[in-house]
């Protein structure tokens, strides 16, 4: 107790330019307060005016709508590539390769009447048609090609017709 008896006669004298001195940092501190305010007044009418966005919808909302618009075209575009990879897969299954080559077989008939149509896919798998035309009547036969091959003869028109589409 004998200390704080001797601070308080330290400061006895000085008391009134200690109380000033409170009193000026305390008036300097109430004035950066209220400027303080006045900013965060100031920031929190633009924030809410940010918020609710020119047309008058919340920011917010706006946002999480575009999110889940995006999230929905990323599931759409997943089903595309999917999509598009089964349209790709199907496409080397259709016809892709042709040829047709026309023959005269007859020596005594004028023209080239006759033709060979060679219909492949991507895997050379198809059809070769033989379209015979004669005095007597017109013929198409038909011979299956599996990987560039048949298992049946081809005639020298068929060979080439297939070569090309190939």
């Amino acid at each position: 107790m004998g200390k704080m008896n001797d601070i308080v006669s330290i400061m006895q004298p000085y008391s009134i330019y200690i109380i000033l001195a409170m009193a000026i940092l305390l008036m300097i501190l109430m004035i950066y307060i209220i400027v303080i305010n006045r900013k965060i007044k100031i920031l929190s009418k633009k924030y809410e005016r940010f918020m609710k966005g020119s047309s008058g919808d919340n920011v917010e909302d706006i946002l999480s709508e575009w999110v889940d618009k995006l999230k929905m075209l990323e599931v759409d575009k997943n089903q595309l590539k999917h999509d598009l990879s089964k349209l790709r897969q199907n496409q080397e299954l259709c016809i892709q390769k042709v040829n047709v080559t026309r023959y005269n077989p007859f020596e005594n008939m004028g023209g080239d009447f006759c033709f060979v149509l060679t219909l492949l896919d991507a895997y050379n798998n198809g059809i070769i048609l033989n379209g015979l035309h004669s005095r007597e009547g017109s013929y198409i036969y038909a011979k299956p090609v599996e990987e560039g091959k048949s298992k049946y003869k081809l005639s020298e028109e068929e060979m080439e017709s297939l070569s090309k589409a190939i």
